[in-house]
């Protein structure tokens, strides 16, 4: 934003106050140049300066592009600046950096919990009654538990709880309670999956797309670590190997090439197909909130819909909160379209009674 134009911009001068007399003016006769008196001095036009601007040379060495969050800024190593927009920033996160690191590594070498903060953290996680599950869904097709659970438990399906980083509800002990339940349906794997660079997307504030997806780093690292000495403290050991951490750039790495061309399915139909734009442009309106755009938002559920087809293949099942009666049409509507644009089995989420 261009900054106004203030008087303190230009040097300051001392105004001269006009002299006034009573005398009456005397006029003289002014006599010719003599041989050797000097010759009056004409000052010099000055040289207008030449705005910056005017500079093509200048100009045009300017530093244009994105700064990689992950790289150093200095060396040889430094990833080249981000040229594009948002997608072409998102795409070298996610696929092509060198220097991303994985959410677990992070969390290696991050601090434990506090311990007064753990302790608050397990007396109202064990006072907190359980969560209550209403019924599965595959968008707006309904699933009853009685259908559903008996098809988990034989098959034994990979669990996935996807943790949105901008939903306040996703706290260290809702997401402990929610975990119990996954842990429950069956004795397969459970994947806790932060969304952390994805969830930069939806980062308010007046801030770069870098530093938006080191502060949702921090928050995935702070809440993981919580739900993991939590963990320790009430699972025995054989069940918290059956829960691995993973971040949004782990997931979309472990499926790598599924997930490029899903990716570019997805953004396809966005541009071509009406009945997937409507969805995701309503659904985006929806969102939109101070420091988040429209057009922000929108992107957002496009990478959302390319992570649901990758999710589709490994884990079958997403437990995410929705309450059963509250549940948000255009969510279910959203889920629908997303299915019917890649060839994927549908994902199942869960509905609950209360939350």
């Amino acid at each position: 934003m261009t900054s106004p134009v203030c008087c303190e911009s230009f040097p300051k001068t001392t105004p001269s106050t006009p002299k006034f007399t009573n005398e009456e003016p005397q006029f003289r006769s002014v006599s010719p140049i003599k041989d050797n008196a000097p010759a009056p001095v004409t000052p010099e036009p000055k040289k207008e300066k030449k705005e910056k601007a005017s500079n093509p040379a200048k100009s045009n060495n300017q530093v244009t592009g994105l700064l990689c969050p992950y790289s150093p800024q200095k060396g040889k190593d430094c990833c080249p600046r981000i040229q594009g927009g948002i997608q072409e920033f998102m795409c070298h996160l996610i696929f092509d950096c060198d220097h991303s690191v994985s959410l677990t590594k992070r969390m290696s070498e991050a601090p434990k919990t506090d311990d007064e903060k753990l302790q608050t953290f397990l007396a109202e996680f064990k006072s907190a009654p359980a969560l209550e599950l209403a019924s599965f869904c595959t968008g707006t097709t309904a699933l009853s538990r009685e259908d559903v659970l008996p098809r988990f438990q034989s098959q034994k399906d990979e669990i996935n709880i996807g943790v949105s980083l901008g939903n306040r509800w996703f706290t260290p002990v809702n997401l402990m309670r929610l975990l119990v339940q996954a842990l429950s349906f069956n004795n397969s794997r459970v994947t806790i999956m932060m969304a952390d660079s994805l969830n930069s997307l939806n980062s308010t504030g007046n801030t770069t797309p870098g530093a938006a997806v080191r502060k949702c780093h921090t928050q995935a690292v702070a809440l993981s670590c919580a739900v993991r000495d939590m963990m320790l403290a009430v699972f025995d050991e054989e069940t918290r190997n059956r829960v691995r951490f993973m971040g949004y750039n782990d997931l979309m790495r472990e499926h790598r090439e599924e997930y490029r061309a899903d990716r570019r399915t997805a953004y396809a139909a966005y541009e071509h197909d009406a009945a997937f734009k409507k969805i995701v442009d309503t659904m985006a309106a929806e969102h939109v909130r101070p420091g988040i755009s429209a057009e922000k938002c929108a992107l957002y559920l496009v990478e959302e819909a390319a992570k649901m087809a990758v999710g589709g293949r490994g884990a079958v099942i997403e437990l995410y909160p929705h309450h059963a009666e509250v549940c948000s049409a255009n969510i279910t509507k959203f889920m629908d379209e997303s299915h019917r644009i890649f060839s994927c089995e549908k994902l199942i989420w869960t509905c609950w009674k209360s939350l």
